[in-house]
């Protein structure tokens, strides 16, 4: 069966499978140049369709995502109609909901910011509706409040229910629809956000393990902004509990009041500490919780801002003093983001974390915990779940923001199909992206080439490196999400505190973010504490023990690190092979990698991207596969 699924929300994605291969992958804003890219055109599926050499007729059906009550947004020659046609029956699938009417059906364009309407307006794409379930008809349970009893109730009647009960309970996550596109009609289903979110988890789970899926939406229906999942690797995904933790709606609307983004927020709230008012928030949070009250996140944000308007400041003036703030009140916006990050932290903490703990003990098969969902990208709070409860491993994956939904969605229709999975490419940062073709070589011309085989290269950059001096790098294919891993990267040397604010200046990035360190497996306990087999994806935090690599440490003394080893799948040679260099020269073979883009744009995908945003930013070396490139000759 060939499944072309598409993401219509923000972070737009493109991915197909063949018979439960992974083919192609597709993230939108790296070949618009859109950054966070809100819906999909006709021309972006006929794109990447060509790049495959499949035709939209030879598609058999479709999947449809986005972002939960937004609607679904696209150019004005795609149609989609909710509805149970007779090409949904050659599935032979048992769907006795579909004709209910248990469901809403949002527009949504109201709740977007004007970024996304000047998206909207610029491209002239028009809404689809999207639909949210009222009522789930599963075993599940609307709480995290839930018994050993209980819990092991929900898994066995999961365990005893025969294939067809299964289907039914799965049936939840969908709606029948009928996707035209220049005239030409796909059956569809539309799949759940959520459920989406959770099987790009299980697409690379090991084996049973639960999923935990969290982000910024609000407490509209069940399931959302998330919940606590069984991924058995037979049956697919199923419903344990939404936890109706509204956190990051909560995190994104005191970020917002300061014009930052979540990540953004993230890295401001080391600059102070958490005061003790907002733990009187955090605990009248709690008991409307445990009380089953509704969660207005709106009210919590308010709370939080409060909180920190009402109590001296807790913030490390003397580095604060360091950086410039455009942030309005300084000292006001810091400790927002310090009480925003610890209320939201040890919430998702507390209750995530002894939840999935007590499942633990109910079904002690159950230790891997894989977290989805945009807030699963807030690297204190995942440090925190795997140091506070040791007994299970929590994972977090890089494309866990919205991005991933095309490819959960798929996977969850070849689950539902019983089409066997059969993952060509094992490491979740390297499904296939976009192919670098039909490239321009115009920003080349004014780039000098620099002569040399492959190992005279890497000793000289090595040597450049130790210099100060910044290397843009365009390899092979991109990586998946947000997270730049070396393949779209902006490296240099960790041992001059002076580096990070050059890279800051020239990409526009505010002075005072971090950047992040990158190093091999065998020198990470040489100058960091944590564990390092958590850190291939740049989605935790370890504390920094060493004073030689400055330009990676994080005012709060911790650092963001990639690990990289040539055992692993992240595989770099050419990488490894320049931190070696460094390493024999008795220096400290910790590089910074920051992602390869200005501020505003999307990660550079193709090499003339690359190229541009080189002569853009002004850095010293732009190293491509082709070769190594400079604006002069080396002295």
């Amino acid at each position: 069966m060939k499944i072309l699924s598409l993401n219509f929300g923000h972070d737009a994605s493109i991915c197909f499978f063949n018979e439960g291969i992974l083919i192609e992958f597709n993230e939108l804003e790296r070949e618009t140049r859109l950054k966070h890219q809100l819906g999909i055109t006709s021309k972006n599926i006929t794109d990447f369709l060509n790049r495959i050499n499949i035709k939209f007729e030879e598609v058999d059906i479709v999947a449809v995502s986005g972002t939960q009550a937004w609607g679904l947004f696209h150019s004005k020659d795609i149609e989609i109609e909710y509805n149970f046609k007779n090409v949904h029956k050659k599935f032979d699938l048992y769907f006795p909901t579909w004709k209910d009417n248990n469901k809403i059906f949002y527009p949504g364009l109201n709740a977007l910011s004007s970024i996304y309407k000047n998206q909207i307006d610029s491209r002239q794409l028009v809404s689809s509706h999207s639909p949210i379930r009222k009522f789930w008809d599963t075993p599940c349970a609307d709480s995290l409040n839930l018994s050993e009893t209980r819990i092991k109730n929900i898994f066995n009647t999961y365990s005893n229910s025969n294939d067809l009960k299964i289907k039914y309970y799965q049936s939840n996550f969908f709606e029948p629809l009928t996707i035209k596109i220049n005239g030409e009609s796909k059956p569809g289903f539309y799949v759940d956000h959520h459920i989406a979110h959770a099987y790009y988890a299980g697409y690379y789970a090991l084996g049973s393990s639960l999923v935990a899926t969290l982000d910024g939406g609000t407490d509209i229906s069940p399931y959302i902004p998330g919940g606590v999942y069984w991924f058995d690797k037979n049956k697919g995904i199923l419903p344990i509990s939404s936890h109706r933790l509204p956190l990051g709606a909560i995190y994104d609307s005191v970020a917002s009041t300061f014009n930052l983004d979540c990540g953004k927020l993230m890295g401001l709230s080391s600059y102070g500490c958490p005061n003790n008012f907002i733990k009187y928030t955090f605990t009248k949070f709690k008991k409307m919780y445990e009380e089953g009250q509704q969660i207005n996140e709106a009210f919590f944000s308010e709370e939080i801002k409060f909180a920190s308007a009402h109590e001296d400041k807790l913030i490390d003036i003397g580095s604060a003093n360091k950086f410039d703030f455009d942030v309005g009140n300084r000292d006001f916006a810091i400790q927002c983001a310090a009480n925003a990050q610890y209320f939201v932290q040890e919430i998702y903490v507390d209750y995530i974390g002894k939840f999935c703990s007590t499942i633990n003990h109910a079904i002690p098969k159950l230790k891997s915990v894989y977290t989805t969902g945009g807030f699963s990208l807030n690297c204190p709070t995942n440090t925190k779940l795997n140091q506070k409860y040791p007994g299970l491993k929590f994972i977090p994956l890089p494309g866990v923001g919205d991005t991933g939904l095309s490819l959960g969605a798929a996977v969850s229709l070849c689950y539902f199909f019983d089409i066997r999975l059969h993952p060509k490419i094992s490491n979740p940062a390297y499904p296939p992206s976009t192919f670098d073709i039909n490239i321009k070589k115009d920003h080349f011309k004014k780039l000098h080439k620099i002569s040399g085989n492959t190992k005279i290269i890497k000793e000289m950059l090595s040597n450049e490196l130790l210099k100060g001096r910044i290397v843009c790098r365009h390899s092979k294919r991109s990586e998946v999400g947000p997270r730049a891993l070396g393949r779209r990267s902006i490296i240099a040397w960790a041992g001059k505190d002076e580096i990070r604010d050059i890279i800051n200046c020239k990409k526009g990035r505010e002075n005072w973010r971090p950047l992040a360190p990158l190093c091999m497996a065998e020198d990470f306990n040489n100058f960091f504490v944590g564990d390092p087999n958590s850190c291939e994806f740049m989605l935790t935090i370890s504390k920094v023990i060493s004073e030689e690599i400055p330009a990676v440490t994080h005012v709060d003394g911790t650092a963001r690190v990639q690990i990289i080893d040539l055992n692993s799948y992240y595989n770099d040679k050419e990488l490894c092979s320049i931190i070696e260099n460094i390493r024999k020269k008795k220096l400290p073979p910790i590089l910074i990698n920051t992602s390869f883009n200005c501020a505003g744009e999307p990660i550079v995908e193709t090499v003339e991207d690359a190229a541009r945003s080189f002569l853009k930013m002004g850095f010293d070396y732009l190293w491509t596969d082709d070769g190594l490139y400079t604006f002069y000759e080396v002295q």
